[in-house]
């Protein structure tokens, strides 16, 4: 019995310790995500492809004024690997071949100002880069990505806009959960190590109290057995 009650403290010790491992590590990726797509209380670090680029297809005028295919392909917090720059966020290919690029990974801001709908949550990334094709004399290309809040719900992409008419702005919408405030559960985890630490405390004591009787019996009945073998008359 004794053997038992030792083998159960130490599975749940090994238990405990496995799982405050697993929280740790968990709080340590989410201190090391990128930190230029967190602010205040959102992460949109969510939004981010690891592999691939987000892709839109979409319609608008060359310069003789046809209407012709385009794609548009994108990144949140990260390069596009669509684009033939591995530094390019925003970029486009219409079906004549022509490449724009709307925006460079390290020219960026973030903003969490308030949306059109101040009732919805999320932020704005923004996106720029120098191009020969912004204007007729070239400019400065913009890229605004709205991100909305859909709690619960898978990145979306909403709309591609090109509505400037010097091809220099460009408007993305995009909704999905990682657009939703988040709260760091530094404050969970440090309950979770004090409630794990009183339940080891409480096994602790119950398994000493349970021994501390086994042993009590075991003498007790260690003593009965002497008396129980003692011959009278020995005495003298």
């Amino acid at each position: 019995m004794k053997i038992l009650l030792i083998n159960l403290l130490i599975i749940l010790i090994i238990n405990y310790v496995n799982g405050a491992g697993i929280e740790h590590e968990l709080l340590l990726k989410h201190q090391h995500r990128n930190q230029h797509c967190k602010i205040g209380k959102y992460d949109f670090n969510g939004f981010k492809m690891e592999k691939g680029s987000y892709e839109f297809k979409s319609k608008k005028l060359n310069d003789l004024g046809e209407e012709i295919d385009v794609e548009y392909f994108f990144n949140i917090c990260s390069a596009s690997s669509k684009c033939d720059n591995s530094l390019i966020s925003v970029c486009s290919r219409d079906n004549q071949f022509n490449d724009i690029i709307y925006g460079e990974a390290l020219n960026s801001t973030l903003t969490t100002k308030p949306l059109k709908d101040k009732n919805i949550q999320g932020g704005i990334l923004t996106y720029s880069a120098p191009s020969s094709k912004c204007g007729g004399d070239g400019g400065i290309m913009k890229t605004t990505i709205t991100m909305y809040c859909a709690k619960g719900q898978p990145s979306t992409v909403v709309s591609v806009v090109n509505n400037s008419p010097n091809n220099c702005n460009l408007e993305i919408a995009i909704l999905g959960d990682p657009a939703c405030e988040i709260n760091v559960d530094v404050t969970q985890i440090s309950l979770f190590v004090v409630s794990g630490l009183l339940v080891l405390l409480i096994v602790a004591l119950i398994t000493c109290t349970i021994l501390f009787y086994i042993d009590k019996k075991k003498k007790l009945s260690m003593g009965y057995s002497r008396l129980a073998n003692t011959t009278p008359g020995n005495d003298s």
